[in-house]
């Protein structure tokens, strides 16, 4: 018979939330340890670096290898079996709302190929849900030419399988040190012989204990997406060696950058050695939609409501008299799910149960009779003290449509790069959509302009300085943050939004000239800072902006 594998005695406290809790982000941390890893040796060619990985791991192998590898800590060591297996062990079902980061996705679906066994339960695949800025995000081993990596949705179509149905299985049960079968129907029976895990650990022990790979001088990790390349090339030509793009499961790296916090396995990551170009949970302290409607009492931001938030939620209600908002998903970027709301009353009919709804500025400077706005850059370049610089360079995105306040076409609202790449003129025109500074000061008066920036980076140090309580602070991590600042027609700023991972693609000859500078700007400084240098702004257009006493 299955039995609960946990330790006798000197087990932790399992009921404590805050171990829990602790346990929790370990979990995710050790998974996202493997993104890189190939699904399996057969679908790739011989001879190549794939073919020959030390490990692969299918998508029920990645949540077993992240338990055996956590299983002190867990007190228990999970089966052999697969996603049947493991959903029989977690009977705690989930509204999609209620899910949590660390929480299973379970398909369940019915094979093509009438051939293939089938599975219990027709449970056919898992992944492990992060939720991140998308709201939906899961880390998994997804394809059988793929590897481990973070999904931007866990919904997918799949060439193997259809009537794809979700279930969403909390893994508090684990986290108890509980692990059995809660299916009657299959007792999954196991015949180990170890049935106790040796040295339950603590979890901040564990941590103290951390044995770190040997790091690498001059060897870095540049993650897929968001021009690669461009950062590659920065870094190649001050004389770092780049590991392959599917090596972020290679913890020698002296440098590591990648689009999301979510690729970086921080339990590994040694703050004194390595450095990586993400705070833990910048994303959702500092930039997230939420956390700077909490700062638009205080600083020049659009009036903003969380709708989760009663309070808020019965502010908007009943307070706000606009005739036009905007509406935008809690966690996304791209401009994806944003909606300008012309009937506001209508809208207060039927609110959404999460998302940001913001104030629309209505009368935006406009230039060739089109919206604009303006993408500047501030960077957090150490959180131990913080040290935050300010980047003189900045372009301007602009929609192709004329501006038209009654238009409900997004391309007429929305500047991103995103959306507009969706105008069917976009191909011939795309040098449009993107300003230089230049002629920004001609649009605006270069006193003017220079104005408006020194009082939007003022607006940033203000929210930072709100929400910096909140940041976790950590050694050996730097932020590199877009600033989305729109201009009224009385040449008052609004800043709209912050991300931490801001677009480098070099679609247009504006963005050719400025990254190249703005990112070896930044490698320049946070390596000098890791150095111990008093002189890291030497050499970069960076400037102060703030500093801890």
């Amino acid at each position: 018979r299955n039995k609960t594998f946990i330790k006798k005695s000197s087990a932790p406290n399992r009921d404590s939330q805050e171990y829990r809790d602790q346990l929790r982000e370990k979990f995710i941390a050790r998974a996202k340890h493997y993104i890189g890893v190939p699904y399996a040796q057969r679908f790739h060619e011989p001879g190549t670096e794939a073919y020959n990985s030390p490990i692969f791991l299918d998508c029920c192998g990645l949540v077993r290898q992240v338990m055996r590898d956590l299983e002190e800590d867990f007190g228990f060591s999970i089966g052999r079996w697969n996603q049947a297996y493991q959903y029989d062990t977690l009977p705690v079902d989930l509204e999609f709302e209620n899910m949590k980061p660390g929480d299973l996705v379970f398909y369940s679906a019915t094979y093509y190929d009438s051939k293939k066994k089938r599975q219990l339960h027709d449970m056919v695949h898992v992944e492990i849900f992060l939720g991140d800025e998308t709201g939906e995000a899961t880390v998994g081993s997804r394809w059988f030419k793929g590897r481990v990596q973070v999904f931007d949705s866990y919904k997918f179509t799949s060439t193997n399988y259809y009537n794809i149905k979700h279930h969403f299985k909390s893994i508090d049960t684990w986290l108890r040190g509980v692990c059995r079968s809660h299916c009657p129907e299959h007792p999954w029976r196991d015949d180990r012989k170890n049935q106790w895990v040796p040295n339950n650990s603590i979890f901040a022990e564990q941590q103290a204990q951390t044995e770190y790979q040997e790091v690498k001088e001059n060897v870095c990790f540049v993650g897929k997406g968001n021009n690669r390349n461009l950062v590659k090339d920065c870094l190649v030509a001050r004389g770092w060696c780049v590991l392959p793009s599917n090596f972020n499961f290679d913890n020698s790296y002296k440098l590591k950058w990648v689009q999301t916090p979510g690729e970086v396995d921080f339990y590994s990551h040694n703050q004194d050695l390595q450095l990586v170009n993400h705070l833990p949970n910048a994303s959702k302290a500092l930039c997230s939609k939420k956390a700077l409607a909490k700062s638009c009492k205080q600083v020049k931001v659009p009036l903003s409501f969380d709708l989760k938030d009663k309070s808020d939620l019965r502010s908007f209600l009943e307070e706000f008299k606009e005739r036009i908002c905007i509406y935008k998903p809690e966690c996304s970027n791209m401009g994806r799910g944003i909606q300008v709301i012309n009937n506001v009353p209508e809208f207060k009919q039927e609110v959404p149960k999460k998302g940001i709804v913001q104030k629309y500025i209505e009368n935006p400077l406009l230039i060739e009779g089109c919206k604009f706005d303006i993408r500047m850059f501030a960077l957090v370049a150490q959180s131990s003290p913080f040290i935050v610089l300010k980047h003189p360079l900045c372009y301007g995105r602009k929609c192709l449509n004329k501006y038209d306040l009654g238009d409900s076409n997004l391309l007429t609202h929305l500047t991103n790069a995103a959306q507009q790449k969706k105008h069917p003129e976009y191909p011939h025109r795309k040098e449009e959509t993107i300003i230089s500074e230049t002629t920004l000061q001609e649009n605006i008066g270069q006193k003017e302009f220079e104005h408006l920036k020194f009082q939007a980076f003022e607006t940033f140090k203000s929210v930072f300085l709100n929400r910096k309580n909140e940041i976790t602070k950590r050694k050996g991590c730097f932020e590199l943050i877009g600033m989305d600042v729109l201009v009224d027609s009385n040449l008052e700023h609004h800043l709209l939004e912050m991300n931490i991972n801001p677009a480098l693609f070099t679609d247009t000859s504006t963005q050719t000239v400025l990254f190249p500078k703005l990112i070896d700007d930044t490698v320049q400084v946070v390596t000098a800072l890791q150095k111990g240098s008093q002189n890291y702004l030497e050499g970069t257009l960076y400037e102060l902006l703030y500093i801890d006493n």
